[in-house]
């Protein structure tokens, strides 16, 4: 997550080869990550989708033959992460973005494969191919809710000297938000003419934390119970070196301290970045150059309007494309 965020912090400040390098660094990450277990041990989470469809955006403005062949496997590669992995997994399905971009991509540059994505993409009309010209895209970012919080969970196990084992780990809790969608009216300032721009989920990051550290419980669960057992011993070696020196009340009182340090000092490690969104979600319009205002509609999942907010101005010109981020946590 800190390399796509740095990536779009890149993208927002216009230096998109630092965008695309923060980018390419998320998958080596995941690569280097679960090439550390056994095959039978990996992650759920081991490529990213929303990345991938970040990249293929972010070789389009560069614009050139070879940027636009990127652009399509990029796409190509984040078609088939959503469809074989967060689609089952974190209950994300193909983006109407991620289709759009590479049927039109697809059908721009001749790809053979064309005919495929369109019986594959029925909704999406590729003949409507954007003239790189004359318009412009503008792409919206809605960083949504909370991530999950984590809190500690325990078992205790009595062992038969009335020893008792507390195993700590960490699990996580939902933090509860309300908006669920968000609605862009993206007027153009001159013409007055107003296009509507849904946002739809790209990134769910609250399901990915769960189903990481899902994936990792049993590894944590081993650690927890060694270190456990560990602390366990030295209390029964402490427990008789007292009773041979000192009696058998000392033996007790230093049973007894054991048992209160293995509810004290046992516990889970809670770090986690609680500043992260529970999901990403993206949206897309393409429009003529010029100045646009833009209004924010943000709805519950019953839809029912939570906040109107509107953001700044944004002005384009042909050929550009530009990413628009906001936040909510409501």
């Amino acid at each position: 997550m800190l390399n796509l965020f740095l990536a779009l912090n890149y993208l927002q400040l216009g230096q998109v080869e630092d965008a695309l390098v923060e980018a390419r660094k998320v998958d080596a990450k995941l690569n280097l990550i679960n090439s550390g277990y056994p095959p039978d041990k990996q992650n759920v989470y081991k490529e990213d989708a929303f990345v991938r469809l970040l990249m293929g955006i972010i070789y389009e403005i560069g614009g050139t033959r070879q940027d636009l062949n990127d652009a399509l496997i990029s796409y190509k590669i984040a078609a088939q992460y959503y469809e074989e992995n967060y689609y089952q997994n974190f209950g994300t399905p193909v983006p109407r973005v991620l289709q759009t971009n590479l049927s039109v991509l697809a059908h721009e540059i001749g790809a053979e494969e064309f005919n495929a994505y369109r019986g594959r993409y029925p909704a999406v009309n590729p003949e409507m191919v954007v003239d790189r010209n004359t318009q412009g895209e503008l792409y919206f970012l809605h960083y949504n809710g909370r991530s999950p919080e984590k809190i500690e969970g325990a078992i205790w196990a009595p062992m038969p000297d009335g020893y008792i084992m507390k195993i700590a780990f960490p699990q996580y809790r939902p933090r509860p938000y309300a908006i669920a969608k968000s609605v862009i009216k993206v007027m153009a300032v001159a013409s007055r003419q107003p296009v509507l721009v849904e946002t739809e989920l790209g990134e769910n990051i609250a399901a990915i934390a769960v189903q990481t550290l899902r994936d990792r419980k049993l590894r944590i669960t081993a650690k927890a119970i060694a270190r456990a057992t560990a602390k366990y011993l030295a209390v029964k070696a402490a427990e008789e070196a007292a009773r041979k020196e000192h009696g058998q009340k000392q033996a007790d009182l230093v049973k007894l301290l054991g048992n209160i340090g293995a509810f004290v000092l046992e516990r889970a490690d809670l770090r986690s970045w609680q500043t992260l969104p529970a999901e990403i979600r993206i949206g897309k319009c393409v429009v003529a150059p010029g100045t646009y205002r833009l209004d924010l509609e943000l709805k519950s999942s019953a839809g029912a309007v939570v906040k109107q907010m509107a953001l700044e101005d944004v002005t384009i010109g042909a050929g550009e494309k530009k990413v628009i981020l906001f936040r909510t946590v409501e």
